[in-house]
């Protein structure tokens, strides 16, 4: 980062008692991150809950019931979210600062086992079953450190700066200085698919990509010859440390 007012920065002390005005920027934050392409979470239909993307208005009529759409992520909704998110074990939260503007947020958290996170991040027993067969065979049977959310303004000030790696950088420091692996979730369309690969995770479930110049490809092929049945672009990195 070249911006002398730029600054990715760790949340420190309490976090259950960072105040509204950070939560609330954080929020909205969140909610652009996942407003655009590679989400298209800016709003959804309030009968099965189906999300649209930047070129829909909240109040307009759902393309799937006529019914008025709503926002995706409403303030008070996430800030309870991530508050929630904060109070988990060994938690840490890094945020992008433009002078005093939060622009952009990564946090991370302890699960206590596989098990655990593949009974709240998956739905069938099916998933669940390959996720703790892939991390098994990463040898990861134990407490792990959970890469769990990050998100950046989409601004040319802010996105193309490398402040993805910083974040992922200073999250898997957290995880070896805890003496946790690292486990990340995301999709082979998140940005954050290359970011995990040149961190040097590696990848055990979901469709493999290959940088191709300035952007990727997807080879058809799938880590630990895993697809991720319930969302085929879903994918799973980790990362163990040495001694």
């Amino acid at each position: 980062m070249k911006n002398p007012e730029l600054r990715v920065e760790r949340v420190e002390g309490d976090l259950q008692a960072i105040d509204l005005s950070s939560l609330l920027q954080i929020a909205a934050v969140y909610a652009d991150a996942f407003k655009w392409d590679e989400w298209n979470e800016w709003t959804k239909c309030p009968v099965d809950g189906k999300f649209f993307g930047a070129t829909t208005s909240p109040g307009e009529p759902s393309a799937c019931c006529n019914e008025p759409l709503q926002l995706a992520y409403p303030a008070a909704e996430t800030v309870e979210y991530i508050q929630c998110e904060l109070t988990r074990p060994e938690a840490s939260l890094f945020v992008l600062k433009d002078d005093e503007r939060i622009a952009g947020f990564s946090w991370a958290f302890k699960y206590a086992s596989p098990g655990v996170l593949a009974r709240e991040k998956y739905r069938t027993d099916q998933m669940r079953e390959r996720v703790v067969g892939a991390l098994a065979g990463m040898g990861i049977t134990g407490s792990l450190y959970y890469l769990s959310e990050t998100g950046i303004l989409k601004d040319a000030r802010y996105r193309g700066r490398g402040i993805s790696n910083d974040f992922y950088r200073l999250r898997l420091e957290r995880a070896q200085a805890l003496g946790l692996p690292a486990v990340q979730r995301t999709t082979i369309n998140s940005p954050m698919y290359m970011t995990a690969r040149s961190a040097g995770m590696t990848q055990v479930i979901g469709p493999i990509a290959e940088r191709r110049g300035s952007g990727c490809t997807v080879t058809g092929k799938f880590a630990g010859g895993i697809e991720d049945s319930e969302l085929s672009p879903r994918v799973l990195f980790v990362t163990t440390f040495g001694d």
